[in-house]
């Protein structure tokens, strides 16, 4: 099956293709964005929002499932601190816009993507380990029988009625 890392990886691949895709417009168009139809920019946008639709609940998902369930909380804000980070990174790329090449700038944000599908595939073992551990242990937690106190004591009324 599909382990959640995978899940995770597909959404980032399809914006490395999104600006692979806009690496190819710039590569046939030249500079010139006069020149770029709007069907460029349309799959571009359409392959960028597939992927946040994707990779946002099932890495938030993923997060809460892998922290401690103490922790489940802080984990989530963490990752949530990790994409706000991320963003300001976006916009410090973002910045070399008017001095690097359109193909260079996009070449240079499907790279950052690709890296990043990179880690994932270096910790997916780890990840998946873990996970595989959190659900062992929720399946082998003994199911016990025991009738719960407030059964025992009703028992007891029962029985104390009887006799």
């Amino acid at each position: 099956g599909v382990t959640g890392v995978q899940t995770c990886a597909l959404p980032i691949l399809f914006s490395v293709g999104a600006y692979v895709l806009m690496v190819a417009a710039t590569v046939l168009h030249g500079q010139s964005p006069s020149r770029i139809s709007i069907w460029w920019l349309v799959g571009c946008f359409l392959a960028l929002t597939l992927a946040e639709l994707f990779v946002y609940p099932v890495s938030l998902s993923l997060i809460t499932r892998m922290a401690p369930p103490r922790l489940s909380a802080a984990a989530a804000g963490i990752w949530m601190a990790a994409i706000a980070v991320g963003q300001w990174l976006a916009g410090e790329v973002a910045s070399r816009w008017a001095t690097w090449s359109h193909a260079t700038f996009f070449a240079a944000v499907a790279t950052l993507a690709l890296s990043a599908v990179a880690v994932l595939a270096l910790t997916a073992r780890r990840i998946h380990r873990v996970l595989s551990d959190e659900k062992m242990e929720r399946h082998a937690a003994p199911a016990t029988n025991q009738p719960l106190p407030h059964d025992r004591a009703a028992r007891a009324g029962v029985s104390a009625i009887r006799s």
